[in-house]
């Protein structure tokens, strides 16, 4: 997630494209957070209250502040500037697709040497040791083998059914972004576009 050096690199202009959502989603997840969550979003953005105040009262918001607001409460950032209708969840590809949708790729190349670097420097994990062998002379006792269950090779028909179609757009722009560092999720577009020109 970003930090408020990077955070603070974001510009204060009105990004909403709806002020009237914009006010009303703010306000819900304003009143919703604690005060320790509220202090930790103006601290990330580096506003004072009065900002809050201000997007209450005239639905403008900043990315600046999306983006604070959005990974402290774990929220879309697009639900704040009010161009999605669903709260969601602030994953790193909603904030990659929040930050080239605003022309941010310059911050967002930056962001990601940063975790590439958080990421090497991060300790390894030394391998297990391993378990101890039975003694020899323990009774050998057979249970019946239970086979794991296979791990579904798609999501459950309920979660499908519950993407709205804001939800799906994300998706897509999430995999092209994606697409640029990662040969899979190529060939995932490849497959996708041949699914639906099929």
């Amino acid at each position: 997630m970003f930090n408020a050096q990077l955070i603070q690199k974001l510009k204060q202009n009105n990004i909403s494209a709806d002020p009237e959502k914009t006010k009303k989603h703010m306000s819900q997840a304003w009143k919703a957070a604690s005060r320790e969550d509220q202090d930790t979003i103006l601290e990330l953005a580096g506003v004072a209250r009065s900002t809050i105040h201000r997007v209450y009262r005239k639905g403008g918001i900043s990315a600046k502040l999306s983006l604070a607001i959005a990974q402290t409460l774990n929220v879309n950032p697009f639900y704040l500037t009010g161009s999605a209708d669903e709260p969601g969840t602030c994953t790193n590809e909603l904030i990659a697709l929040f930050l080239s949708a605003h022309k941010y790729d310059a911050l967002l190349t930056e962001w990601n040497k940063v975790e590439r670097r958080q990421r090497q420097s991060a300790p390894a994990r030394e391998p297990a040791a391993p378990k101890p062998e039975p003694a020899a002379a323990a009774p050998e006792v057979t249970a019946p083998v239970e086979e794991p269950a296979p791990a579904p090779a798609e999501p459950e028909p309920d979660a499908l059914d519950a993407l709205s179609e804001d939800d799906l757009i994300v998706l897509v722009h999430s995999l092209f972004i994606k697409a640029k560092a990662d040969a899979k999720s190529t060939e995932q577009i490849l497959k996708l576009k041949q699914l639906l020109l099929s």
